[in-house]
């Protein structure tokens, strides 16, 4: 990531002219490179920069992943909740050959519900991160100084029985709950979530197990185990829908 914010800098300094002000866009390492630049007082060498880029490309990219295979394999286990799902978005997409796209996602509620109810069910990240206090502060009535490390037990809050009735009962009818992530998520998880249910059957190819024990790891990012389940398509045409909005997609990003 370095390298390529480094790279990202020099392409930009080639078309740039000095009254030019900063892109509109811009990486979040390049900005870091670009500030210290203009500051002449570097807060990070390339080592500290390095591990930056790499810590955050690691809580986008496995809590996603995590996330979005959490969501397969429930929609595969629980088919009530799959046609569910596909009831929804068909409504919003009629029953032409139309994938969903990113306009039709605040359409969709009962899939964002599924959604906030697999981080709280399988939170990817059930003891968050440590968190370093910058200011004193009071929490509770307990003085925590300037300095504290904080650790949030995020899998111990979302099974408080008071708060959800039987807790480890996947159950999207909860409603809706806040993720710091959420509008990442909701322009990946909840897109991969609305195609598959509109263009495929999941099938499993085997009983698949949900239990925390067993069902999936444990670590830093809580993942599932391995599973196997079959991705077929509703229909040739959509299959072929599916394809063509790839295609489209891959263009842009290109």
């Amino acid at each position: 990531m370095l390298d390529s914010a480094k790279e990202e800098r020099r392409q930009r300094k080639a078309v740039a002219s000095p009254s030019q002000k900063p892109p509109r866009y811009e990486s979040l390492m390049a900005r870091i490179l670009r500030t210290q630049k203009e500051s002449g007082k570097p807060e990070f060498d390339d080592g500290q920069l390095a591990y930056l880029g790499g810590g955050l490309l690691d809580a986008a990219v496995d809590t996603t992943y995590s996330t979005a295979l959490t969501f397969v394999k429930v929609l595969a286990a629980r088919p009530e909740i799959m046609k569910k799902a596909q009831a929804e978005v068909e409504s919003v997409c009629g029953l032409e050959n139309r994938p969903p796209q990113p306009q039709d996602i605040n359409k969709l509620p009962y899939l964002r519900a599924c959604y906030s109810e697999i981080l709280r069910w399988r939170p990817p990240a059930p003891n968050n991160l440590p968190h370093v206090l910058d200011a004193d502060d009071t929490v509770g009535g307990y003085h925590l100084p300037k300095g504290t490390i904080l650790l949030q037990n995020t899998w111990a809050i979302e099974r408080d029985p008071e708060i959800y009735h039987e807790p480890d009962v996947f159950d999207p009818e909860r409603g809706r709950r806040q993720c710091p992530g959420d509008l990442f998520a909701v322009s990946s998880v909840l897109m991969v979530a609305a195609k598959l249910v509109w263009g495929f059957e999941l099938e499993p190819r085997e009983p698949l197990d949900l239990s925390v024990e067993s069902g999936f790891h444990g670590g830093l990012v809580m993942g599932s185990e391995d599973f196997e389940v079959a991705f077929v398509p509703r229909s040739e045409e959509r299959r072929k829908a599916m394809v063509e909005d790839y295609e489209r997609t891959r263009g842009r990003l290109q």
